[in-house]
């Protein structure tokens, strides 16, 4: 009956060391293919484009859109799960950005065009 009882606990302690290996497991792969966003509201887990143990845990918080910018990957990943304001920030600057490059070209065109007369 000794026998028995050590066996049974050889195969418990071979289960909970193979179930503990597999929750380590998960963990690791979920820290390394996943970012935490934390937001005003909630945690949002953000798919990683490639595996890495950076940027875990990002607290986008007191972000500006300057930050957004920095960070695509953290707001495709807002704008996904639903922060639509985000996104009409940022094609917002985009449409700034491209009338700021315009109207420099211009000023640039018309420059060159005045310069002859200057002479």
């Amino acid at each position: 009956m000794a026998g028995f009882i050590q066996k049974i606990r050889r195969i418990a302690l071979q289960f909970f060391s193979v179930v503990l290996i597999l929750i380590i497991g998960g963990a690791v792969w979920f820290i390394a293919s996943h970012t935490i966003v934390q937001t005003e509201k909630e945690y949002i887990f953000a798919k990683k484009e490639s595996w890495s143990f950076e940027n875990n845990y990002v607290d986008v918080r007191e972000w500006s859109l300057f930050d957004y910018l920095e960070h695509p990957e953290i707001a495709a990943a807002l704008i996904e799960a639903g922060y639509k304001d985000i996104q009409e920030s940022l094609e917002n600057s985009e449409e700034k950005a491209r009338l700021n490059e315009a109207i420099q070209k211009t000023g640039e065109a018309l420059q060159s065009i005045a310069d002859p007369f200057k002479k």
